[in-house]
């Protein structure tokens, strides 16, 4: 059964990067997707350019230690069973946030539907994966603290040379938004708020820290990399109509999941090398976090 599991996982890794080579290699109007190239430049090229620098600056031996200091964290956790936990928590925020969306909406359609998003987010993608799959049960032996100090207590200093990169790629997203648009920093904080409390910390958190991790363990880097993004492109496929901040324009005319795989899938690989590389969860949350206030502040509006 486990032979036959991984062999499965390892096919849908496979399946997982051939669908976004595809979409590198054929999304035909790449510069002029979304928003004022929102969905082009101000995402992949900070992408491309953010994994070539961290290949740069980060050494492979370092890489491999550290992947073998992560899954000794993993040992005697029954890891399968905790990816269906995971899968199910992925659903319910999918099917709670359409359900209370579409509640608010029939009682009144002056309530904002996205005020159920971020508390549905926080309970399915951080409160109960953090109990009943980071700790799972491991309390008493003390092995749930283990990957918190791995990804929070970062002592090594060449963990945090992990900001040449982010920072790289941040700097990228503002240059590359056509036209070039001017910032409101009231704007910007209110959006930075949302998107650092209610997006970036719960769902790199789940996506990454706790499903990629995961991942990585069965199938390899490359390959928990590459599910892990497709999983986070398809959720924002079907959430496309529910979220609070998107880079993704809502009114593009193209395929809802082409338009994603080509938005939070590349964005998927991106977040998924700085998560692999440095199990630096303060850099995965800066990188997210910043990318959407960066990509997303200019087209807000302050009302009154």
């Amino acid at each position: 059964m486990t032979k036959a599991y991984s062999r499965m996982l390892r096919a849908a890794a496979a399946g997982a990067a051939a669908v976004l080579l595809a979409v590198l290699l054929l999304h035909p109007a790449l510069p002029a997707a979304g928003q004022g190239g929102i969905v082009g430049l101000s995402v992949w090229l900070p992408s491309v350019i953010g994994i070539l620098v961290m290949l740069a600056v980060t050494g492979h031996q370092r890489r491999h230690d550290l992947d073998a200091r992560t899954f000794s964290v993993l040992d005697g956790h029954p890891v399968h069973r905790e990816l269906c936990w995971l899968a199910v928590f992925l659903l319910g925020f999918i099917g709670g946030t359409i359900g209370l969306s579409a509640l608010f909406h029939s009682i009144s359609t002056d309530i904002p539907f996205v005020i159920a998003v971020p508390a549905v987010r926080v309970l399915f993608l951080f409160v109960l994966p953090v109990l009943f799959v980071d700790q799972a049960g491991f309390n008493v032996s003390g092995q749930a603290t283990a990957m918190p100090s791995l990804a929070m207590a970062v002592g090594d200093r060449w963990r945090w040379a992990g900001l040449i990169p982010v920072l790289a790629a941040l700097a990228l997203v503002p240059l590359t938004i056509h036209p070039v648009a001017l910032y409101d920093v009231r704007l910007v904080l209110l959006t930075a708020v949302v998107a650092f409390i209610a997006v970036a910390v719960p769902e790199e958190i789940f996506f990454r820290g706790m499903v990629q991790t995961r991942l990585e363990w069965l199938v390899g880097r490359w390959g928990g990399i590459a599910i892990t993004a497709l999983v986070f492109a398809v959720t924002y496929a079907v959430m496309k109509d529910y979220v609070e901040l998107s880079p993704m324009d809502k009114g593009s005319t193209a395929a809802p999941w082409y338009s994603s795989a080509a938005t939070y899938g590349v964005l998927g690989l991106l977040y998924g090398c700085t998560w692999s590389f440095y199990r630096n969860i303060w850099l995965s949350i800066l990188l997210r976090g910043g990318i959407l206030t960066l990509a997303v502040a200019p087209t807000l509006r302050l009302i009154g």
